[in-house]
């Protein structure tokens, strides 16, 4: 098999299903953890040392989280879209109430296959 015979891609797009396991109609396209974009961020993340509390050891996961969404589609609070590169939505990834949420993104940045195409020349 010759392995330079598939084609990556930058990003991916998933959609998120509620919590009973629905389909929304949010969509969230992220970057994979192999991308120039994800490893910069989670390294500067590291930069600024541990975590020294259950709190700040949240907030940085959410953070690297985000760090892996380009963007977003349909994510409100309160009735409010909230923008993925706000304060809000890196309390929302934090708060275990949320979990049903930050899981499928999490999940997705570090499944490979979303970030492939179908081999070249097959």
């Amino acid at each position: 098999m010759d392995i330079t015979s598939f084609s990556r891609n930058d990003t991916a797009t998933i959609n998120i299903k509620d919590p009973l396991g629905n389909l929304t109609d949010i969509v969230v396209e992220i970057y994979g953890r192999d991308s120039k974009e994800y490893r910069n961020a989670v390294m500067e993340i590291n930069r600024k040392g541990k975590a020294d509390n259950e709190e700040e050891l949240a907030r940085r996961g959410a953070l690297t989280m985000l760090a892996a969404v380009k963007s977003w589609q349909n994510v409100e609070a309160d009735g409010k879209p909230v923008d993925p590169k706000s304060e809000e939505a890196v309390k929302i990834l934090a708060d275990p109430a949320y979990d049903w949420f930050a899981e499928q993104i999490g999940g997705a940045i570090y499944n490979r296959t979303l970030f492939f195409s179908e081999r070249k020349g097959s």
